[in-house]
């Protein structure tokens, strides 16, 4: 007759002693329950049950399946798929989350040399308009606008540009609309203003604007 041995047993070397059928027709044997080493009880849960075993139900050992060398060498094989699978799986995943952040990464890349461009073609473009005093109106549109606080109250850092690219920048009170509300980013208007001076920021030509007003109907 051949061995048989527990599943655990991938060695091969506790052949079991005793063997019995279940009833599902398959083969099966006692072990020795290992909560209770035996015993069917555990003195140190004494308060409960009696100390009875809840594991092997008191009776000291646990019934399992046994299996020929044969199988056990198919459950071994079988186990190999398994951490192989396992392996490729997470190396799979691995390669997918580098290429994602590859092409993340190359995303980012590319708005940087997009912005960095345009910056640069932005410098390039943007001229001086008008003299120093000139009271001149013009279509802009609003960039961007930041809320300063001052010691006098909170004043609005704004930077507008026309339709050719030039770069005009006001500080002082937020432009408002006829019912007063804030203009938002984006907006675009024709406004009278006069012009301040004429400065560079960071390279980019910026003619700076005083007394900024709404042409009526904006």
């Amino acid at each position: 007759m051949n061995n048989l041995y527990f599943r655990n047993d991938l060695n091969l070397e506790n052949p079991v002693k005793e063997v019995f059928t279940n009833f599902k027709g398959q083969k099966v044997s006692k072990k020795t329950c290992l909560k209770c080493n035996g015993t069917g009880f555990i003195p140190e849960f004494g308060f409960s049950d009696n100390g009875k075993c809840w594991r092997c139900r008191n009776k000291g050992y646990e019934v399992f399946r046994i299996y020929t060398a044969k199988e056990i060498k198919s459950i071994i094989k079988a186990n190999d798929r398994k951490i192989i699978a396992g392996i490729k799986k997470t190396q799979l995943n691995m390669e997918i989350s580098a290429i994602q952040r590859m092409k993340r990464n190359h995303e980012i890349y590319v708005k940087n040399v997009a912005y960095k461009k345009a910056k640069i073609l932005q410098k390039n473009k943007s001229k001086y308009i008008g003299n120093v005093g000139d009271k001149l109106e013009r279509l802009l549109t609003l960039d961007w606008c930041i809320e300063k606080e001052g010691n006098y109250g909170n004043y609005y850092i704004k930077q507008l540009r026309d339709n050719d690219g030039n770069i005009f920048s006001h500080i002082g009170s937020a432009l408002r609309d006829a019912d007063y509300k804030k203009l938002p980013k984006g907006s675009t208007f024709t406004l009278k203003f006069k012009v301040k001076e004429h400065s560079e920021y960071k390279g980019l030509k910026q003619t700076k604007i005083t007394n900024p007003r709404l042409v009526k109907g904006e």
